[in-house]
């Protein structure tokens, strides 16, 4: 397997569970604010600024430390990882959420 797939394997099975993770403990660096069309690193008050849209920073801190992550492990641990985990963590996840978030559909 070449560097390429191997750090593409790594990238996405943590890319979903650290994307995962800033959701369910709420973790931003920083905070968009559609009302005002303003990014903030701090809580702006509400009244204010409107209500933050935090996915911007979910996905922020997924992709950089996912891809800072999949070019530090070395290829052979990534190579012995089962091909199907590249895919099956992440359906794990998006079910997880889903289930987490039932309460909209429901």
């Amino acid at each position: 397997m070449n560097t390429q797939a191997s750090a593409f394997k790594i990238f996405s099975i943590l890319f979903g569970v650290i994307y995962t993770l800033s959701f369910y403990l709420n973790w931003n660096v920083f905070r968009y604010y559609p009302k005002i069309s303003q990014f903030s690193l701090q809580a702006l008050p509400a009244k204010t600024a409107g209500p933050p849209i935090n996915w911007y920073a979910w996905i922020a801190i997924a992709a950089v430390a996912s891809a800072v992550i999949a070019f530090l492990v070395p290829r052979t641990w990534a190579e012995r990882l089962p091909p199907g985990l590249s895919w099956q963590i992440p359906a794990l996840l998006v079910a997880a959420v889903l289930i987490y978030e039932k309460h909209w559909f429901f």
